[in-house]
This record gives C-alpha cells, sequence and structure tokens, in this order.
C-alpha cells in the first residue's frame, strides 16, 4: 500500500495570518486541574477525560477543517466534517474528545481531539530496516545498524548531546530510510503516526482520494520520503 505524509497545514493563505491557529487557552481555565491538557499530557491517557472547554483560535486564523494547536502534539483537532470522513477509514487505537473552541468571543463546538493509542516500535523489523545519522539542514553522515528501540534511544541521545559551548561538534540526529514492518502490523490501515520514531503522520492513497473528494481545508499532503516495505 501506497502511503503519504499528513499534516496541518502551514500556508498562510490556507491558514490565516497566524500559525500556529490554537496558542493560547482562555484565562478563566485551571491549567492546574488534573483533567487539564498540560497534567493529562505529562500522566499519559487515563480514565480521566481532559478539559478541551479552552482553546482560543487566534483572531487573525481562519477556520479550517484541521487545526494546527501549540498544546497539541499527540494526533489532530479536527472538525466534525473531517471526523466524519475518519469514521469511514481503517484507523489505529485512539480516542477522541468534542472541543469547545472560541474564536472572535464565539463558541464554536464542532471540534474534536483525534488522539492516538498508536506506536509502530512493536511492529518494526529493526534488523532489515535502513537507519543513517544526519544534521541540520539534513545531511547524511553516515549509516547505522540498530536492533531494537532500546538501541534506538541511547544512539539517538548519544548523537544529540553536544558539549556545552562546543561550536566544533554538531548535534546529528536519526533518519529512515527504509522501514520494514513485520507481519503483526495491520496493512488495512488508513492513517498511522510514526511514534516513537517521529510525529510524522502517514496516510493510505484512499484517505487521500476522500480528503482531495470533501473540499475539507487545512492540511496539507506530500510524497513519502521513507521506504515502507511490509512482510
Amino acid at each position: 500500500m501506497k502511503y503519504y505524509r499528513f499534516s496541518e497545514s502551514s500556508e498562510l493563505k490556507v491558514i490565516g495570518s497566524d500559525y500556529p491557529q490554537i496558542r493560547e487557552y482562555r484565562d478563566s481555565y485551571d491549567a492546574d486541574a488534573p483533567d487539564s491538557i498540560y497534567n493529562f499530557a505529562s500522566n499519559g491517557v487515563s480514565e480521566i477525560t481532559p478539559n478541551l472547554d479552552c482553546f482560543v483560535l487566534s483572531k487573525g486564523a481562519k477556520v479550517t477543517d484541521i487545526l494546527s494547536c501549540v498544546y497539541v502534539s499527540n494526533g489532530f483537532i479536527i472538525s466534525d466534517k473531517l471526523k466524519d470522513v475518519f469514521e469511514k477509514l481503517t484507523l489505529p487505537a485512539h480516542k477522541m474528545w468534542p472541543i469547545h473552541l472560541y474564536h472572535k468571543k464565539k463558541k464554536i463546538l464542532n471540534y474534536n481531539w483525534f488522539y492516538y493509542l498508536f506506536n509502530v516500535e512493536k511492529f518494526v523489523d529493526f534488523d532489515n530496516s535502513i537507519f543513517y545519522k544526519y544534521n541540520i539542514p539534513h545531511e547524511k553522515s553516515g549509516y547505522i545498524k540498530i536492533s531494537n528501540y532500546w538501541e534506538y534511544q541511547v544512539l539517538a541521545a548519544k548523537l544529540r548531546y553536544r558539549p556545552p559551548y562546543d561550536i566544533r561538534k554538531k548535534s546529528q540526529f536519526i533518519g529512515i530510510e527504509k522501514l520494514v514492518f513485520n507481519k503483526e502490523f495491520d496493512q488495512s490501515l488508513d492513517l498511522f503516526e510514526l511514534l516513537p520514531f517521529s510525529a510524522t503522520t502517514f496516510i493510505s492513497e484512499r484517505f487521500k482520494i476522500l480528503l482531495e473528494e470533501s473540499n475539507l481545508t487545512g492540511f496539507t499532503i506530500r510524497e513519502n520520503t521513507i521506504e515502507f516495505v511490509f512482510t
């Protein structure tokens, strides 16, 4: 199956003059409460439903079907119209909560937080995948062998470290040239996030066509630069 990269748009002609579109929450919001977006994110998913009566859309932002938000690093904020499209798809493990969004002092109710409960780590054949080192701006500096996720974590931390004030040493990162999925990966999925390697979401050809036919706004679709191999 062919997959594409999917993300919130950062084009100002699409989203308005402010990026991200959501950069603040209501003054009355209790950020220290157990169910606040801050404590929920740091404690992980629990039985507590997060209090999402909070997000304020910037004055210069346009109301699109997917909204960029400084407070959301997992999943997406999507409109009910986009949610209807999601519900036609084969989705990974996730949760979905309604959001109360505020824009120019008006309350908008038809938005949701799509939150991944999915992690690709256990579906990766590390021995047959291809990883490489790179620095900014994405200059490859050699291939590396990684046998499991623990090795990935250790090496990633080592490469990122740069002694304070040592301008001669650049931080490096781990890139993926080829990712081989084992037989336990569900090849019928129409979208998934590449966590824990990156927060990039990939969508199927079927999802791409549905999006293009639905006249929805606020997203970007790009070609996938990683070779995916399914066994």
